[in-house]
């Protein structure tokens, strides 16, 4: 599975993983089905961007936690999964700055799903770069 988590958007290699539903005013809509590009057309799909493997972690983890993993593994962003083992959220490094240290939050005491980005968007890697 090839997935990279940057500003809010996780791009998904993997097939067995569901879009999500878009939502529409009060109404929700099934996610368009990308479209296919021409051979002619001159655009990049997500793969060409060499998403790096993400780190999976447990949503309940603690801040701290999060950030020191993140910090050793030199990532920018870490995928937050819940009990069931499904895609609960996303954490960047832009989350933990402005959400984070820019709001004096206790790292030791303030657990991941309280600052995460709930239900990001999935893609997968043949879809264009640009949508």
């Amino acid at each position: 599975m090839n997935i990279k988590g940057d500003n809010d958007t996780v791009s998904v290699s993997n097939d067995s993983l569901s879009r999500n539903s878009k939502i529409s005013k009060s109404t929700f809509t099934k996610a368009t089905e990308p479209k296919k590009l021409a051979v002619s057309e001159n655009v990049r799909p997500v793969s060409k961007l060499r998403p790096k493997v993400p780190i999976l972690i447990n949503e309940d983890v603690f801040l701290q936690d999060l950030a020191e993993t993140m910090a050793s593994k030199r990532a920018d962003a870490a995928l937050l999964i819940n009990s069931d083992g499904g895609l609960s959220g996303i954490i960047t490094d832009n989350d933990l700055t402005r959400r984070v240290v820019s709001t004096y939050l206790n790292t030791l005491d303030t657990k991941a799903n309280s600052v995460m980005t709930k239900n990001p968007k999935c893609v997968l890697t043949t879809d264009s770069a640009i949508d």
